[in-house]
């Protein structure tokens, strides 16, 4: 269930980031955005947040150093962070970021795939 949930998404593509905030929105999450890694370090650091979903490969700031510095602008939401990424594996562990603990969902995905994720991130 994720109604009621602050949620950060952090996705430099324009079309998918309105995307996963419309299907957040339209299950009663609130959702904040950021098209940057930084920006989305800087909200981390200020919002009082549930859950972030971030994409891999940001242009700024590659999900290799997005994810350390979300994890100490919030360290609270360490275990509660999503990451979204269009590159093709077997399995998520064998993603970098699955690797090192972080749920992985491949895009393209669908509404429910995503609401599904979230929810068992933040359960």
């Amino acid at each position: 269930m994720i109604d009621g949930l602050a949620i950060l998404v952090v996705e430099d593509d324009t079309d998918i980031l309105r995307m996963v905030a419309t299907i957040l929105e339209s299950a009663g999450a609130r959702v904040t955005t950021a098209r940057t890694g930084r920006d989305g370090v800087e909200i981390a650091g200020r919002e009082r947040l549930d859950a972030i979903i971030v994409d891999w490969n940001l242009g700024d700031m590659p999900g290799g150093a997005c994810l350390p510095a979300l994890a100490t602008a919030c360290p609270e939401l360490r275990g509660r962070t999503l990451v979204m990424t269009g590159e093709l594996m077997r399995t998520p562990d064998e993603h970098a970021a699955g690797a090192a603990g972080y749920p992985v969902l491949t895009k393209p995905f669908r509404p429910t795939e995503l609401r599904a994720a979230l929810a068992r991130l933040v359960a």
